[in-house]
């Protein structure tokens, strides 16, 4: 006879099992990212994520069958949000267990949310997931989380790559060794963008240092007239999500001041990207794109050759 499901904080001793549990979860769901030991590490030991308040594994008969954590965002000036992130044992499915998980995942970010907000911004659970991952979404009505924004991940072969572009007033320059200048410019830039929230310094260096980044492959836009920073592209690059014939880098970030914006600087920063892939032996580029974003970014990644690949859905619990 089986025991009762057991929901506890995971150990260091975990994390091999529960990152072979994540990525076979993903190829399940057509996630095409393989998760690695440091880059989870990382994620739950961050500015966002406590192992030991915000991550849970649920064990049954000593074994770990999910896995479950939340990454809390809080703002001064736009919306609150924890996210609810999670895995199940694709091998036992409809055992209940992703009811378990999403119980105490929903419930820590309501905490979360209620004890850690540092302003009366509005406050909402997130999730995000593939737009035909039935089993998700009717996890999702169960718990009243309502679809409010799409994003589409796009991918361009690395092949007849434009010719870079000039444009006056502004060089494309390597990634700065005191960076932040782009920092500042990123709040700005994203100030107007869905789901986005001003990066602190802490939160900054673990984006741009952290798991994946290559400042080598970066690239920011600069002024001529000032010698400032106007515009930014943070490359990302993930070995372990590489296949027999495919070898890929992100653009993770890519923002303008809203004054800079519609002068062709974004595809000039796209542009010198891609020739920096290329030279590093890479057959693909990949980016995400809010599908409703304000800057028309999904027109210009099109004019650039991006294509779809897959898209996500997230979906959202609005507090009151």
């Amino acid at each position: 006879m089986s025991s009762s499901p057991n929901l506890r904080p995971p150990r260091v001793s975990d994390l091999d099992e529960i990152v072979d549990l994540i990525n076979r979860d993903n190829t399940l769901t057509g996630i095409p990212v393989v998760v690695e030991r440091d880059e989870l590490w990382e994620e739950w030991n961050s500015s966002l994520t406590s192992m030991e308040r915000d991550c849970r594994v649920l064990s049954v008969d000593g074994r770990l069958r999910g896995v479950a954590w939340t990454l809390f965002l809080p703002s001064e000036s736009t919306v609150q949000r924890c996210y609810v992130e999670g895995a199940v044992d694709p091998d036992l499915r409809r055992n209940g267990h992703g009811r378990t998980l999403m119980d105490w995942g929903v419930n820590h970010a309501r905490e979360l949310l209620q004890t850690l907000a540092t302003s009366d911004q509005p406050r909402s659970i997130r999730v995000q997931h593939r737009v035909d991952d039935t089993s998700r979404l009717g996890l999702m009505r169960e718990y009243d989380f309502s679809p409010v924004r799409w994003f589409d991940d796009l991918e361009r072969p690395l092949v007849d790559v434009p010719t870079p572009v000039s444009i006056t007033g502004i060089t494309i320059e390597p990634w700065p060794s005191d960076d932040e200048s782009v920092r500042r410019v990123k709040n700005i830039a994203f100030a107007d963008h869905w789901g986005s929230s001003p990066t602190t310094p802490e939160g900054w260096e673990e984006l741009v240092r952290g798991f994946g980044s290559r400042l080598d492959l970066s690239r920011v836009a600069v002024d001529t007239r000032t010698n400032e920073v106007v515009a930014f592209l943070l490359a990302k690059r993930y070995p372990s999500d590489d296949t027999t014939l495919r070898r890929t880098a992100t653009v993770d970030k890519l923002g303008t001041l809203p004054k800079f914006r519609k002068r062709g600087i974004g595809s000039a920063l796209i542009i010198e990207a891609l020739h920096a892939f290329a030279q590093e032996d890479l057959t693909h580029a990949l980016i995400d794109v809010d599908s409703s974003s304000p800057t028309g970014a999904h027109r210009l990644y099109e004019s650039l050759g991006f294509e779809l690949l897959f898209s996500t859905v997230t979906s959202e619990i609005v507090l009151s």
